[in-house]
This record gives structure tokens, sequence and C-alpha cells, in this order.
């Protein structure tokens, strides 16, 4: 899909106004599946100026300009072999017109989808949450995977609300980090997740050991700093 293919609103906005805050390229991290026949794929990641405060310069970014984002992410890895995850925000969702671009781009088995901010949902009214839930079931109807990242699990009720079963959950290295003292205690959070996903994919695996760990607890893919030497860069300048 070209950028301009997306919503003519997220192309008509800069990323960021001041020159010296922007977007510098995409890291293309590695997912390292254990138990399921999935290869090459990759989550896109991007990467600001040396010297910005990345969370705060990605929590500050408009609605439009993440559009803007996306489409630029989705762009950069079409020619690309294997396949990519890309973030989606909930309020992202719920615009109607936002997902009917991206389904007619029909790259369902190119694209995954992640859902970057399941929290967010605990905010929106049932109508507003009915809203979502349809965008993820119109997703899925044309074979994008719907994946939830960072889920914790007080998001886990609200979600299982919709009756939805996710093709993946992402336990974030946070997480990962405060359950992992127990390999018991971290394999029980892994199958309290399943029953939200198909897969479990656990963020932040930096060392043999917590390799060790998520392949005793059952998870079936792993992404961090462990794998660095499979990241891949591309530069937008």
């Amino acid at each position: 899909m070209q950028t301009d293919n997306c919503p003519e609103t997220a192309s008509q906005e800069t990323l960021s106004p001041p020159e010296e805050v922007r977007v510098t390229g995409f890291r293309l991290e590695l997912i390292h599946f254990l138990r399921r026949p999935l290869h090459g794929v990759r989550e896109v990641l991007s990467e600001v100026s040396a010297g910005v405060a990345a969370e705060d310069f990605f929590r500050d970014l408009s609605e439009e300009s993440k559009k803007q984002l996306f489409c630029q992410q989705m762009a950069s890895v079409l020619p690309l072999s294997g396949r990519y995850t890309l973030n989606l925000s909930v309020s992202m969702l719920a615009d109607a017109a936002f997902v009917e671009q991206i389904l007619a781009q029909k790259l369902g088995r190119k694209i995954i989808i992640e859902i970057q901010d399941p929290g967010s949902l605990l905010r929106l009214n049932s109508i507003e949450q009915q809203t979502i839930f349809t965008a993820v079931k119109r997703l899925s109807a044309e074979e994008y995977q719907v994946w939830l990242d960072d889920l914790y699990p007080e998001h886990l009720y609200a979600w299982s609300r919709s009756g939805l079963v996710f093709d993946a959950v992402k336990i974030d290295c946070h997480l990962f980090r405060q359950f992992s003292q127990s390999a018991a205690v971290f394999a029980r959070l892994v199958r309290r997740y399943r029953d939200a996903g198909k897969m479990v994919v656990v963020e932040g695996v930096e060392s043999i050991e917590d390799y060790i760990i998520c392949l005793r607890s059952a998870a079936d893919a792993l992404q961090g700093y462990f794998f660095r030497q499979e990241w891949r860069r591309l530069s937008l300048h």
C-alpha cells in the first residue's frame, strides 16, 4: 500500500512539526516462535532522532500523525519478504473509515494488527466498546490476524466480554519481569492468557535464563534483546 492510499486526513499532516523531532526509521524485531510453524514474522517499531524521548514523542502524537505513521510503516515493509506486525491504537480502531481503508488493501496475509493499548478499552462505554469489537471482527473476516499487545490481567475481563479469541496476546517486558521471578507463577500467567489468545508472545527476553523460563512456561513465541542479531533496520533518510 502506498502512503497516499491511506485516509486523506492522515496524509495531510506531518508526523511532528518540529523538524528536529522526527521518525528516522523503523526497527524490524524478529518474533521467535517456539511451538508453531511461523517464521519471518517481525514487529515494526519506529525509531526517532537521537536525544528525543521516544515514549513522550509517541504518546503526544496526534491521531492523524499516528495514522500517517502506520501508513509509512506499511508502505516500507510491503516490498520485503515475511510478515509484519503493525501497531494500532484503540482510538484508531474506532475510526471506521480508517479501518475500511486497511481492509481495502487486502493484506491480511502480509500484515498483522497489534492493538497497542488494550487498557484503553476500559475507558469506553459499552456502545464504544462494541465499535471496537466490530472492527476486530471485520479485520479477522478479511484474514488479518489481530493481536493484543501489552495485555495486563486487569484488561482480560473487558476483552473477554467480546467473545473474541485473538490470534495472539502479548506479555510485555514489565509484566514478564514481575512474574518471571518464579517459573511456576509465570507458567500460570501464560495459561491464563491462553484463554484470550491462540498464542502467547512474551516480550523483554534478554538472556538465556529468560529464554528457558519462557520455554518451560509453554509460551508460543518470544521477542526481545536476546534476538537482537536478527533485527533489521530501515532508514527513512
